[in-house]
C-alpha cells in the first residue's frame, strides 16, 4: 500500500440504466377517410434501451493519471459498445505565466 499513499486511490465507478417509451397516438375521427385535414400524425410504438458502464481513474505517478471507461447499450434494433482512453498531468497547478517580451 506505500504505492497508494505516494500517488492515490484508484479511482472507479460502476452503472446501470434501462428506459422504456411507449407511444400510443391513434388517428382522429375523420383523418382516415380524408373528411378532416390536418397535421396531425397517428404514432403507435414503443422501445426499449438498456446500458452498463464501468470507469476507472489510475494514477500512474504523481503528475500522470490514466482513465478508462466502457460503456455497452442494447437497443431494440442494434447495439453499442463505446470505449474511451485518456490520460491527464497535474504539472501546470497554477497559472503559467509567460515571462515579458517588451
Amino acid at each position: 500500500m506505500q504505492i497508494l499513499k505516494q500517488v492515490g486511490a484508484l479511482g472507479l465507478a460502476v452503472g446501470a440504466e434501462h428506459c422504456r417509451d411507449k407511444l400510443d397516438n391513434p388517428s382522429l375521427s375523420g383523418t382516415e377517410d380524408g373528411s378532416i385535414h390536418s397535421t396531425y400524425v397517428a404514432a403507435r410504438g414503443d422501445s426499449k434501451v438498456s446500458a452498463v458502464f464501468l470507469e476507472v481513474l489510475a494514477p500512474v505517478i504523481k503528475m500522470v493519471e490514466l482513465s478508462g471507461a466502457l460503456r455497452d447499450d442494447k437497443y431494440d434494433r442494434f447495439s453499442s459498445t463505446t470505449p474511451k482512453l485518456g490520460a491527464s498531468d497535474n504539472f501546470f497547478q497554477r497559472p503559467l505565466r509567460l515571462p515579458r517580451t517588451a
